[in-house]
Protein backbone atom coordinates (compact mmCIF):
# COMPACT_ATOMS: atom_id res chain seq x y z
CA UNK A 1 0.00 0.00 0.00
CA UNK A 2 1.00 3.56 -0.62
CA UNK A 3 1.06 5.97 2.31
CA UNK A 4 0.11 9.55 1.68
CA UNK A 5 2.88 12.10 1.75
CA UNK A 6 1.66 13.88 4.89
CA UNK A 7 0.55 10.84 6.86
CA UNK A 8 2.31 7.60 7.64
CA UNK A 9 -0.96 5.65 7.64
CA UNK A 10 -2.39 3.76 4.68
CA UNK A 11 -5.95 3.86 6.01
CA UNK A 12 -7.19 6.34 3.41
CA UNK A 13 -5.87 4.30 0.48
CA UNK A 14 -6.96 0.97 1.94
CA UNK A 15 -10.52 2.21 2.32
CA UNK A 16 -10.71 3.61 -1.22
CA UNK A 17 -8.90 0.78 -2.99
CA UNK A 18 -11.21 -1.85 -1.51
CA UNK A 19 -14.37 0.09 -2.39
CA UNK A 20 -14.50 -1.56 -5.85
CA UNK A 21 -13.62 -5.23 -6.44
CA UNK A 22 -10.91 -5.41 -9.10
CA UNK A 23 -10.40 -8.39 -11.38
CA UNK A 24 -13.82 -9.84 -10.60
CA UNK A 25 -16.99 -9.79 -12.64
CA UNK A 26 -19.38 -9.17 -9.81
CA UNK A 27 -22.59 -7.33 -9.27
CA UNK A 28 -24.17 -6.18 -6.03
CA UNK A 29 -27.32 -8.04 -5.08
CA UNK A 30 -28.50 -6.24 -1.99
CA UNK A 31 -27.06 -6.15 1.48
CA UNK A 32 -26.92 -8.96 3.99
CA UNK A 33 -25.61 -8.33 7.53
CA UNK A 34 -24.20 -4.95 6.50
CA UNK A 35 -22.11 -6.43 3.66
CA UNK A 36 -22.99 -6.35 -0.01
CA UNK A 37 -23.76 -9.81 -1.34
CA UNK A 38 -21.88 -10.20 -4.64
CA UNK A 39 -22.74 -12.46 -7.58
CA UNK A 40 -21.15 -13.19 -10.92
CA UNK A 41 -22.62 -11.49 -13.95
CA UNK A 42 -24.39 -13.80 -16.35
CA UNK A 43 -22.92 -13.58 -19.85
CA UNK A 44 -24.82 -14.72 -22.97
CA UNK A 45 -22.88 -17.57 -24.59
CA UNK A 46 -23.93 -16.42 -28.07
CA UNK A 47 -23.49 -12.62 -28.13
CA UNK A 48 -21.19 -12.27 -25.05
CA UNK A 49 -23.24 -9.46 -23.52
CA UNK A 50 -24.02 -9.11 -19.82
CA UNK A 51 -27.47 -10.61 -19.42
CA UNK A 52 -28.91 -8.48 -16.60
CA UNK A 53 -27.07 -5.17 -16.09
CA UNK A 54 -30.26 -3.38 -15.01
CA UNK A 55 -32.88 -4.01 -12.37
CA UNK A 56 -35.47 -6.73 -12.86
CA UNK A 57 -37.61 -6.00 -15.93
CA UNK A 58 -35.35 -3.20 -17.24
CA UNK A 59 -35.18 -2.62 -21.00
CA UNK A 60 -31.37 -2.89 -21.00
CA UNK A 61 -31.53 -6.50 -19.82
CA UNK A 62 -30.92 -9.33 -22.27
CA UNK A 63 -34.02 -11.37 -23.13
CA UNK A 64 -34.14 -14.90 -21.67
CA UNK A 65 -34.85 -16.70 -24.95
CA UNK A 66 -33.20 -14.60 -27.65
CA UNK A 67 -30.42 -12.12 -28.36
CA UNK A 68 -30.81 -8.58 -29.71
CA UNK A 69 -30.80 -9.85 -33.33
CA UNK A 70 -33.91 -11.96 -32.64
CA UNK A 71 -32.26 -15.41 -32.93
CA UNK A 72 -32.51 -17.83 -30.02
CA UNK A 73 -29.43 -18.11 -27.83
CA UNK A 74 -29.40 -21.82 -26.95
CA UNK A 75 -29.48 -25.04 -29.02
CA UNK A 76 -32.90 -26.59 -29.55
CA UNK A 77 -33.46 -30.35 -29.41
CA UNK A 78 -36.20 -32.02 -31.45
CA UNK A 79 -37.23 -35.47 -32.70
CA UNK A 80 -37.34 -36.23 -36.43
CA UNK A 81 -38.20 -39.43 -38.30
CA UNK A 82 -35.29 -40.52 -40.53
CA UNK A 83 -35.68 -43.78 -42.52
CA UNK A 84 -38.53 -44.85 -40.22
CA UNK A 85 -36.57 -44.25 -37.01
CA UNK A 86 -37.03 -41.39 -34.57
CA UNK A 87 -33.77 -39.52 -34.22
CA UNK A 88 -32.98 -36.83 -31.63
CA UNK A 89 -31.40 -33.85 -33.41
CA UNK A 90 -29.94 -30.62 -32.08
CA UNK A 91 -30.46 -27.37 -33.98
CA UNK A 92 -27.65 -24.94 -33.11
CA UNK A 93 -28.44 -21.21 -33.04
CA UNK A 94 -27.00 -19.13 -35.89
CA UNK A 95 -23.81 -17.13 -35.32
CA UNK A 96 -24.15 -13.64 -33.87
CA UNK A 97 -25.16 -11.08 -35.23
CA UNK A 98 -27.81 -11.85 -37.83
CA UNK A 99 -29.52 -9.20 -40.01
CA UNK A 100 -32.53 -7.43 -38.52
CA UNK A 101 -35.88 -9.04 -39.24
CA UNK A 102 -34.70 -12.53 -40.24
CA UNK A 103 -35.45 -13.89 -36.75
CA UNK A 104 -37.80 -12.53 -34.09
CA UNK A 105 -38.38 -13.48 -30.46
CA UNK A 106 -36.19 -16.57 -30.79
CA UNK A 107 -39.16 -18.49 -32.18
CA UNK A 108 -39.92 -17.06 -35.62
CA UNK A 109 -38.00 -17.26 -38.89
CA UNK A 110 -39.07 -14.92 -41.72
CA UNK A 111 -38.27 -16.47 -45.14
CA UNK A 112 -39.12 -13.39 -47.23
CA UNK A 113 -36.76 -11.20 -45.17
CA UNK A 114 -34.17 -14.01 -45.39
CA UNK A 115 -34.34 -14.05 -49.22
CA UNK A 116 -34.10 -10.25 -49.32
CA UNK A 117 -30.96 -10.46 -47.18
CA UNK A 118 -29.46 -13.15 -49.45
CA UNK A 119 -30.00 -10.83 -52.42
CA UNK A 120 -28.59 -7.86 -50.52
CA UNK A 121 -25.52 -9.84 -49.40
CA UNK A 122 -24.90 -10.99 -52.99
CA UNK A 123 -25.16 -7.39 -54.20
CA UNK A 124 -22.75 -6.08 -51.53
CA UNK A 125 -20.20 -8.91 -51.63
CA UNK A 126 -20.16 -10.03 -55.28
CA UNK A 127 -21.45 -7.13 -57.38
CA UNK A 128 -20.07 -4.09 -55.50
CA UNK A 129 -17.19 -5.97 -53.79
CA UNK A 130 -17.74 -4.07 -50.52
CA UNK A 131 -15.73 -4.95 -47.43
CA UNK A 132 -17.87 -7.44 -45.47
CA UNK A 133 -19.19 -6.39 -42.09
CA UNK A 134 -19.44 -8.66 -39.06
CA UNK A 135 -23.16 -9.17 -39.76
CA UNK A 136 -22.39 -10.21 -43.37
CA UNK A 137 -19.87 -12.80 -42.22
CA UNK A 138 -22.29 -14.27 -39.66
CA UNK A 139 -25.08 -14.44 -42.26
CA UNK A 140 -22.75 -16.07 -44.82
CA UNK A 141 -21.76 -18.65 -42.20
CA UNK A 142 -25.45 -19.36 -41.57
CA UNK A 143 -25.97 -19.83 -45.33
CA UNK A 144 -22.98 -22.16 -45.60
CA UNK A 145 -24.08 -24.36 -42.69
CA UNK A 146 -27.74 -24.57 -43.78
CA UNK A 147 -27.27 -25.02 -47.55
CA UNK A 148 -27.95 -28.52 -48.81
CA UNK A 149 -26.31 -29.63 -52.08
CA UNK A 150 -28.05 -32.48 -53.90
CA UNK A 151 -26.20 -34.71 -56.38
CA UNK A 152 -27.38 -34.76 -59.99
CA UNK A 153 -29.65 -37.74 -60.75
CA UNK A 154 -32.54 -38.73 -63.05
CA UNK A 155 -35.03 -37.28 -60.55
CA UNK A 156 -32.90 -34.18 -60.02
CA UNK A 157 -31.46 -33.29 -63.47
CA UNK A 158 -28.92 -30.58 -64.02
CA UNK A 159 -30.52 -27.43 -65.46
CA UNK A 160 -28.09 -26.78 -68.25
CA UNK A 161 -26.01 -29.38 -70.10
Amino acid sequence: MIASRNAKSTTFWTHHCHAVPLGEKAQSRGEQNGKAKMRKNHICSRCNKIMYPGKEGADVNHKRIHCSDGARQTPQEFLQVVNGLQVKLVDQPPPYPQPNGVFTSGTHFHPLRFLQEVSSLYDRAIVRKDIPQMQDLAFAELLEKRTLQLPISDTNPQCCH
